[in-house]
């Protein structure tokens, strides 16, 4: 982001634990950037929507960041490569908690889930790729769906937890990856998400 965007984009994520993902959110942060409404919409010509693009991009950009300063990351194994990611990419997300978990709640509403369900689907393909995975045939797919589940779960699991540390969430992240990595659960997996999140996930994905 380009520094006006940047000191806009701060400003309006500040004020989002009160005020949501909403239009009134991006109106105070404009004014408290000194900005006049114009001045804010040519830098996010799509209000708020634009801003929790920026947010998505900059947890993206953290988890990458940490991935290339793990030593030895590409020595690890598949599943250790992509337990770090998913956690890295949730304590990127930390000092912001609050407003990822108004993000969480804003993605559901029928105009966001499609984007939303975009955004996790990026990730989850970073993640692969890091990892070294060069599959091109109906793994891709299945590996990046499944991992989609992990993560969509995952979040929320962390969202509530209240133990020292995460340290419930790092158990509850190592058991779903297990779930990925053994191929006769990955099914059971899907299942728990339920038929919706699937048709959901598949319209977003797939659809024109």
């Amino acid at each position: 982001m380009k520094p006006k965007q940047q000191k806009l984009f701060h400003s309006i994520l500040t004020l989002i634990p009160q005020e949501g993902w909403t239009p009134t959110a991006f109106a105070r942060g404009a004014k408290k950037s000194n900005l006049t409404p114009a001045q804010a919409r040519k830098l996010f010509p799509h209000g708020i929507e634009d801003v929790a693009e920026a947010f998505h991009h900059s947890i993206d950009e953290a988890m990458h960041s940490r991935i290339k300063s793990k030593r030895n990351f590409t020595t690890l194994r598949t599943r250790d490569k992509i337990t770090f990611a998913v956690r890295a990419r949730l304590e990127a997300i930390e000092e912001n908690h609050e407003a990822m978990r108004r993000l969480l709640i804003w993605s559901l509403l029928p105009r966001n889930i499609r984007k939303a369900t975009q955004h996790l689907w990026q990730a989850a393909d970073a993640i692969w790729k890091a990892a070294g995975d060069t599959s091109t045939d109906y793994n891709y797919y299945t590996k990046r769906l499944l991992l989609v589940v992990v993560m969509k779960s995952t979040l929320s699991f962390w969202l509530n937890d209240k133990s020292r540390d995460h340290a419930d969430t790092w158990q509850f992240l190592d058991r779903r990856i297990e779930d990925v990595m053994m191929l006769g659960k990955g099914l059971s997996v899907i299942k728990t998400v339920g038929i919706s999140d699937i048709v959901s996930f598949a319209r977003s994905r797939f659809a024109a």
